[in-house]
């Protein structure tokens, strides 16, 4: 091969230069050259799926698209640099917005930062069954990878993975995920602007704002739409030896309830706790059963396969949050039920969320969104007459379940 980097980037028109990959170009080279990409092997594809279960809708797509990327020179090679970066993790990740790929013209395009990960599949299914945890959870884990080919197509129509899902499978190659039944966990710490106090005798739990900037609808600063001439109110927790006072949270927003409590109430979620963060995946019924059947079994789980992992509460940052919800759906709905559990607090919100999840993104303007669910068609109306369905945030307590 005498293809230099710059006509391997050129060649493959990316809009960004990963001068981050320049410095293993010979070395990838000189690999393909003498070994070609093992991943894109059809014998090693076949061997990972009977061992993983790994592709079980897609196995025949991904056969094709890896013998298509085979057959271009610059795809392979670049499908190999991308895949030998993303070893040193840190660098990687530091670097991951220079990531591109090639413009989805075609399957071997679409397919590209698919085939790039799949050797990951295989380390991630390794760790988990070295933690022995249960089959099913395995196999949920990592089929999730899989998944994400036909999350794309909702939005895309054919079957691939775009930079956007490459970025975010990022966190299943760092084993941040756990499938467990319904419900997506991840092992991270709180981060909100507030702190959670129950009270020793009762249980009840307040909210009180953290050191953080408020708007005039008591969201975080940098909410969208900015407030043209805003003057934001600033929120902290003062400390004494006997109590603690602050703005109190309410309903997820910051209140002008000022509030003094005193030694008969303790701390039970401050920023750098470590908590069992909870994400939605989109497809499957989210019924208060199954919904309480995910927490527990993810409980149960996590007490016996990361003892070390002592986290304080679940928590969840999405539009199925939103306070707005409760306006255009029935208390009885299974979002309004998924909230409910939750202890609302404020978190920096654009309002745009519901977009991905709700629409796929397949319309220009408001007028655009499709009325294909009632749902769609109670947050068009939102959308249309000015309003949004804002994220949100939201905790409760393992001791509470």
């Amino acid at each position: 091969m005498e293809i230099s980097f710059d006509n391997l980037i050129e060649s493959l028109k990316l809009e960004v230069c990963p001068r981050s990959l320049e410095c293993i170009f010979d070395e990838v080279k000189q690999e393909m050259s003498s070994h070609g990409v093992f991943f894109l092997n059809p014998a090693y594809i076949r061997s990972l799926h009977d061992k993983c279960n790994s592709f079980p809708k897609s196995l025949d797509e991904v056969l094709s698209a890896a013998e298509l990327i085979s057959e271009d020179e610059c795809l392979s090679l670049y499908a190999l640099l991308v895949y030998r970066a993303m070893s040193d993790r840190e660098s990687f990740k530091e670097n991951l917005n220079e990531i591109v790929f090639p413009k989805a013209i075609d399957k071997a395009t679409r397919f590209l930062p698919f085939m790039i990960l799949i050797p990951r599949i295989d380390d991630l299914y390794d760790y988990l069954s070295k933690k022995r945890l249960p089959i099913e959870i395995i196999h949920a884990t990592v089929q999730q990878y899989e998944e994400c080919l036909y999350i794309y197509s909702e939005r895309y129509d054919n079957v691939g993975l775009n930079k956007h899902y490459f970025d975010w499978l990022q966190g299943y190659v760092d084993r941040k995920y756990l499938n467990i039944k319904r419900l997506r966990f991840e092992m991270s710490e709180f981060v909100g602007r507030v702190r959670f106090f129950r009270h020793n005798d009762s249980g009840e739990i307040k909210i009180l704002a953290d050191d953080g900037e408020f708007d005039s609808r008591g969201m975080i600063a940098g909410s969208l739409p900015v407030i043209e001439g805003e003057k934001y109110r600033h929120a902290e927790i003062i400390e004494n030896p006997s109590s603690v006072s602050g703005y109190e949270i309410i309903d997820g927003r910051l209140s002008d309830s000022f509030v003094c409590l005193d030694g008969s109430w303790s701390c039970a979620l401050k920023r750098g706790d470590k908590i069992l963060k909870v994400h939605i995946p989109p497809n499957g019924a989210l019924t208060k059963d199954i919904v309480r059947e995910s927490y527990l079994r993810a409980k149960q789980i996590y007490s016996e396969y990361f003892e070390d992992f002592a986290y304080d509460a679940f928590v969840c940052h999405s539009w199925m949050l939103s306070i707005e919800l409760r306006d255009i759906l029935k208390p009885t709905s299974n979002i309004i039920q998924f909230q409910n559990d939750y202890l609302h607090y404020p978190i920096r919100a654009k309002g745009t969320d519901v977009f991905n999840f709700v629409f796929k993104l397949k319309f220009t303007t408001y007028e655009d969104m499709p009325e294909e669910t009632s749902l769609q068609r109670a947050i068009k109306q939102k959308y249309l007459s000015g309003e949004r369905v804002y994220e949100c945030g939201g905790a409760f307590f393992a001791c509470d379940i």
